[in-house]
């Protein structure tokens, strides 16, 4: 996450010290705790019998939970890279409309998905129809702000929607314990990613402003979809584990980083924007895993 003096809107990084409290704590962590909420509705709705799958790719167990989350973190860094040979091919008009493009069939292909699966019981057949309306209605919306910068609050209400949605998905598919490993993982690679590593290299493009539709703007703070996911993720743990009282417990602890997060950015300090939460998040579930 970063205020808007950062290179940025995802980068988590800034200088600028004389943000008000409000823009700078309040917003933020209001949004993020609309983007939680919505997350727990989606998944205390969402029938157990909804067969999304499981990712396990090399497996269940520790060491091969460690394996699942690298896989899934190499394909977020071959992303990147190709988002970073794009711009340095100057390409950024197609890079632009292929980011809104890929982001608006998320939005149409997972809203339409979990919205059926809420509605089948009480519309049935006609569940689909809504739940494709809802799809469309959404994907519109979020390619609508994107393009229409009067109207960037369309988008950014999908972009909360979409993190929403991907945390919900990874609930359903990620198994114990690589559901806990991943968040941690990531956590470690974003300070190398903000720091030193490829996401640096992506962001110090002049041009990486294009990259607005992968982030969400609330107050003075662009905060990366990716951030809002792994915010939600880690109390969604905390539901599938042990319920209702571990999600709040660990939402609490995730926002308490957040927080530490946004304050060490007011003075002025870079910080990326995953790990403190990760971390006071994963402390805050440990009582429930014992």
């Amino acid at each position: 996450m970063g205020d808007n003096t950062s290179k940025n809107p995802a980068d988590g990084r800034s200088t600028k010290k004389d943000i008000s409290s409000r823009s700078l704590l309040f917003f933020p962590l209001t949004a993020i705790t609309i983007v939680q909420v919505m997350t727990l509705i989606l998944l205390s709705g969402t029938p157990s019998s909804l067969n999304v799958g499981l990712y396990e790719p090399f497996g269940s167990g520790f060491t091969a939970s460690i394996f699942n989350s690298l896989f899934f973190l190499t394909g977020v860094v071959g992303m990147t890279m190709i988002l970073i040979i794009f711009l340095k091919r100057k390409q950024i008009s197609f890079l632009r409309n292929m980011l809104i493009g890929v982001l608006s069939f998320a939005a149409l292909i997972f809203t339409t998905f979990l919205a059926e699966a809420l509605l089948s019981d009480l519309l049935m057949g006609y569940a689909i129809i809504v739940a494709l309306i809802m799809g469309v209605t959404v994907a519109s919306l979020g390619a609508y702000g994107a393009y229409n910068t009067r109207f960037k609050f369309t988008s950014s209400i999908t972009s909360m929607i979409i993190s929403s949605e991907i945390a919900v998905m990874l609930s359903l598919t990620l198994t114990f314990p690589t559901i806990l490993i991943l968040p941690l993982i990531f956590a470690i690679y974003d300070i190398y990613a903000v720091t030193r590593g490829p996401l640096r290299t992506l962001l110090a493009f002049p041009e990486a402003r294009i990259l607005a539709p992968l982030s969400l703007k609330v107050g003075s703070v662009e905060m990366g979809i990716g951030d809002l996911v792994f915010y939600s993720l880690l109390p969604s743990a905390g539901l599938m584990i042990s319920g209702i009282e571990a999600f709040l417990i660990v939402l609490l602890g995730t926002n308490i980083g957040v927080i530490f997060t946004l304050i060490a950015l007011k003075r002025g300090k870079a910080l990326p924007g995953l790990p403190l939460p990760m971390i006071l998040g994963l402390v805050a579930l440990t009582p429930f895993l014992l």
